[in-house]
């Protein structure tokens, strides 16, 4: 592997231009969410909603706030240097920044499992009390996130604090935390590898369930609603596939080389670490393509541009 390509210097302009455009493109969808859900399908606004906002909260602190880049010290002690806003504080930003990332991706399975369980529930159990209860909703929509949240950021403040040194600066502005591997450490990876896991696999067992409820089901529908039946479930399918596949290998091959202090491993983190970022990007741009009334915002935009753009031609051309 050419370590070149993947220097420090164009994984930080990757991960910025990356963050940018996702921001560009997510402000977009935030956009066409709230003003451009038909009443058919706005009871999804929530769940797409809060996808997103997840995604634009981890997204800022990853690509914004405090970029991060991973590697071993002399002791094979892991460090994590920290760059971007963060280094217009102090060093006690860290534990702001190591919660934040925790709960932001979080934030993103707990959306996703939600979203689908609400997608199930709403098709194969419609009398259930999660669908047609506003209040047992709001409890389980408080519940699931808080719950495994809390025992993530809890888990990785603790190892910051108690389990970690400050190595000696070679910057001034340079914010950079060691972690010493502990008990405690394993068990935040193996708590969090396995939420994510079991949210995922029950989130794909919930798709096959909706998949083959929608067979029986759109028969004798009238093509829009297949349409738009059909877009919610491709866009569901994307939400949890492209993050379960990308994620799970890349951040598997991070982990196998945390595990065993591979050289160079501050490489094998940046693949999964800016695979997080483009996650997100993929899944609030298929959102808007899959999904017709925001695909049709989106052209609608591309209409009146081009139309403004031919107007201010003519303009110039009569001047």
């Amino acid at each position: 592997m050419p370590l070149d390509l993947y220097s420090l210097e164009l994984y930080t302009i990757v991960v910025i231009t990356s963050a940018t455009i996702f921001f560009i493109i997510s402000l977009f969808g935030s956009y066409a969410i709230l003003f451009k859900t038909p009443e058919t399908i706005r009871a999804y606004k929530y769940h797409f909603l809060y996808l997103n906002c997840s995604y634009q909260f981890t997204i800022f602190f990853l690509g914004y706030f405090g970029r991060v880049n991973v590697y071993f010290n002399a002791s094979r002690a892991i460090c994590v240097e920290f760059t971007g806003l963060i280094q217009l504080f102090n060093s006690n930003w860290i534990w702001v920044q190591v919660a934040s990332m925790c709960l932001g991706l979080t934030l993103v399975v707990n959306a996703l499992f939600t979203t689908t369980l609400y997608r199930y529930c709403h098709l194969c159990h419609p009398k259930s009390f999660y669908v047609v209860s506003p209040m047992w909703r709001a409890v389980v929509h408080m519940t699931v996130p808080a719950v495994p949240a809390a025992i993530m950021v809890s888990l990785a403040t603790v190892i910051c604090i108690f389990y970690s040194e400050y190595p000696e600066k070679t910057q001034e502005i340079q914010i950079s935390i060691c972690l010493v591997f502990s008990p405690l450490f394993m068990t935040l990876l193996i708590f969090t590898g396995s939420y994510t896991v079991a949210s995922v696999f029950i989130s794909f067992v919930f798709i096959l369930r909706i998949m083959r409820k929608l067979r029986s089901n759109l028969n004798n529908a009238s093509k829009k609603t297949k349409e738009m039946q059909r877009a919610l479930t491709i866009t569901l399918l994307l939400s949890v596939c492209i993050p379960s596949i990308f994620g799970a290998i890349s951040i598997a091959a991070a982990v196998s080389g945390l595990l065993t202090k591979v050289n160079h491993f501050e490489v094998l983190f940046r693949i999964p670490y800016l695979i997080c970022i483009w996650v997100g990007l993929v899944n609030i741009s298929a959102t808007i393509i899959v999904v017709p009334p925001y695909r049709e915002a989106l052209l609608l935009c591309f209409r009146l541009k081009k139309v403004y753009d031919k107007g201010l031609m003519h303009a110039r051309v009569v001047t």
